[in-house]
């Protein structure tokens, strides 16, 4: 039987955003409930344990004591980030409620109703949308058209680069589409592994500085950015990163990963790319990125999507008041969509949230009188 709950706000999604907002949220004394459709932080578990965060742990720690709790300038890994953020997820259980799927959001008098697929419902003055990108891998863009001859997936099919291991029996040869930086990791990954490796992208690729130069520009980066926002806090820009560069660089400059154009179609066991040559492939794994998971929005009308996001402004989704969104690219600033402009952006919208709940409780209770 379903049931209906009430609370004053609901966050949807229980990864970096969700909870660095609840702890935010409970220093200022808002009710609210963390809705998560699988275990809190169930994208970041799903990541291959050894992926290498590219900035230093100073700028991803979500809170004081976890920047403390190792070097600060040391890349961690995803493995290491997953543990900091379950060990934050641990201290929010109470707000947590797991296995908590929104199919649907609707405005109601005064707030919004969410639908949970087993039927349930929660009752909210505001809303923060906080599902991120991990769990809605996108397709290349233009497609690639398909005969299903060739064994295709995506990043985001691998939690583990030694299931690439078992790829390679069926096949040595593997194509790599997209141009950034799980590409080359996953380039990098198959070469490890004994398979003939090309990487496709649409334009010429372009890599990080590396060596004692790379270093010296990540150690100071990293606090130049953080004063450049201090005193531009809503600048926007180009926030995708460039493929990293070293050993994946190294082993493309020299030929032992190829570069091939832009893949169109594949067909009878080929990859067909714009120029009209066609190579023989084993495996074609899509390193494409990934759209917003915001699926539960499209039935809510009067939404104004600008691609795959809807307009906002100052988090909040234009003409939805108390409706908002966190975590996602150039949100506030151009750093919104990482983890260091998470927990930035988190900062920001919380007291906006109590304020909005606070007025939103007022205009009840006068309404009720």
């Amino acid at each position: 039987m379903s049931a209906t709950h009430a609370t004053a706000l609901a966050i949807i999604g229980a990864g970096p955003a969700g909870i660095s907002l609840s702890r935010h949220l409970d220093r200022l004394g808002v009710d609210h409930v963390v809705l998560e459709r699988g275990r809190p932080g169930e994208t970041w578990r799903n990541l291959p344990p050894s992926l290498r965060l590219l900035s230093p742990w100073w700028t991803n720690a979500l809170s004081l004591g976890g920047a403390l709790g190792r070097f600060p300038t040391v890349k961690a890994t995803a493995q290491d980030f997953t543990a900091h953020l379950l060990r934050l997820a641990d201290r929010q259980q109470a707000r947590i409620r797991s296995g908590a799927h929104v199919v649907a959001i609707s405005s109601t008098a005064g707030g919004y109703t969410l639908t949970l697929a087993d039927g349930d419902q929660v009752h909210a003055l505001a809303v923060v949308c906080c599902t991120g990108y991990f769990s809605n891998p996108a397709p290349p863009r233009p497609a690639v058209d398909s005969d299903g001859s060739i064994r295709e997936l995506h990043a985001a099919g691998i939690s583990d680069y030694a299931q690439l291991d078992a790829l390679r029996a069926s096949g040595a040869r593997a194509l790599v589409i997209g141009k950034r930086v799980t590409a080359g990791q996953l380039a990098l990954e198959l070469h490890a592994r004994g398979f003939q490796v090309a990487i496709s992208a649409m334009e010429p690729i372009a890599f990080r500085r590396d060596g004692w130069l790379g270093e010296a520009k990540d150690t100071l980066y990293f606090p130049y950015e953080a004063l450049r926002l201090a005193l531009q806090p809503r600048i926007t820009a180009n926030s995708f990163p460039i493929m990293d560069g070293g050993a994946v660089r190294t082993l493309v400059e020299s030929g032992a990963i190829g570069t091939r154009t832009r893949a169109v179609a594949i067909a009878r066991g080929a990859v067909e790319f714009d120029t009209g040559a066609t190579e023989q492939f084993d495996l074609v794994i899509h390193a494409t990125g990934y759209a917003p998971s915001l699926g539960y929005l499209r039935q809510l009308p009067g939404v104004s999507w600008q691609g795959d996001t809807p307009a906002t402004r100052d988090f909040e989704v234009l003409g939805h008041p108390g409706l908002f969104l966190l975590g996602l690219d150039n949100l506030y600033n151009f750093t919104s969509r990482y983890l260091r402009g998470i927990r930035r952006d988190a900062a920001v919208l919380a007291p906006r949230l109590r304020a909005h709940v606070r007025a939103a409780e007022a205009m009840r209770a006068t309404a009720a009188r």
